[in-house]
Formats: structure tokens, sequence, C-alpha cells
């Protein structure tokens, strides 16, 4: 379990259990010590913290970082697709806008339930970087539903194309709260 820690590196590890206490300042917070030893098969002892104990939600949350990036990649390129079709529409890029996006939906809304797991079920948090993350992410599967609908749909392709660019802009926003959660402040050093 102790590699797996230094694998993820602890403050990601941390920020994640802050979010799910619906603590402010996730990121920042400290270790929790051991509080108990259980003996190993090899006949060692292994701190036991509140942590480390198997938990179904926990752990599922722990899928949401691994879950996001390919709707996003997906959802943004349907709508780099969707703007060639619309400047050169003998490209043929139907099909593909089509799969992408059908793909995305799909996948935005796997990662938006993870997410749910990951932050814990509540409408409100204490930290607001957390609670724009979580109603963004809502909005963008929200979003990428009812884009992958209309497309479904005769004659309605305007109104998909403006939802499926709202949506690739909320991702952009998403990414980057994403990331001030995940690896902290100033996490692309731009100032």
């Amino acid at each position: 379990m102790g590699l797996i820690y230094l694998w993820l590196g602890a403050s990601p590890s941390l920020a994640h259990e802050g979010h799910r206490n619906n603590e402010p300042n996730a990121v920042e917070q400290p270790v929790t010590p051991p509080i108990a030893a259980e003996s190993t098969p090899d006949g060692g002892l292994e701190p036991v913290t509140p942590e480390s104990r198997f938990d179904p939600v926990d752990f599922v949350g722990r899928l949401h970082p691994a879950a996001v990036h390919f709707p996003i990649a997906l959802l943004i390129a349907a709508a780099l697709a969707e703007i060639l079709l619309i400047l050169r529409p003998g490209l043929g890029l139907a099909t593909t806008v089509r799969f992408l996006t059908y793909g995305g939906a799909a996948g935005a809304t796997i990662a938006a339930a993870l997410g749910w797991f990951a932050g814990g079920f509540r409408l409100t948090d204490r930290s607001q970087l957390l609670q724009w993350h979580r109603w963004n992410g809502t909005a963008i599967a929200l979003l990428s539903l009812a884009a992958a609908f209309l497309l479904a749909r005769a004659g309605r392709r305007p109104a998909f194309r403006l939802l499926l660019f709202v949506t690739a802009i909320a991702l952009l926003f998403q990414g980057y709260w994403g990331g001030e959660l995940s690896l902290g402040p100033d996490h692309l050093g731009l100032n």
C-alpha cells in the first residue's frame, strides 16, 4: 500500500481525501499518523490508518482522474472536427464527429459520476474551487448528452453545434480547475 502512495504522490491523494471530507484547503491537509498495526503474511507489521481500510466508494472515486482525459480529448476533437466540417463540408467528417461526440458524451457521463464519488455526495462544498469543478463537470456531462441527442435528430445541427462548442469551452475551464485541485495552486506556473 505504501508503494502506491509513493507512486501516486502525496498531494493528489491527500487532496482527494480532503474533498471527500469537504475540507476547504484539501491539498494542504497533513497525513494522518498510523493508529494501529496489523501483521502481514511474512510476520511483519503494517501500519493501519483510516485510509488503509478498503472503502469501495473511495476506490471508485479514485478512478475519476484516470477517466477524465478520454472524454476531454474526444469532445474537443469533436468540436475541432465540426469546425472543419463547417469550413469544408466536402471533407466527409460527419461520421467522425458523430463517433467523437457519442464516445465523448458516454465518457463524460462516466467521469462525472466518478467525480461525485471522489468529491462526496453533497450539493455544496466548503472549497469554492471544488464546487466549480463539481458543477461544471456535471454540466459538461449533461451538455454532451444533450448534444449527442441533438446530433441523432435530423435538422438539429445548429443546436448541436452550439452545445458542442459550449461544452468544449467548459472543458477548458474544467481541466484547469482539475489541475488546481490535484496539483495545487498555480500548477501551470503562470505566476
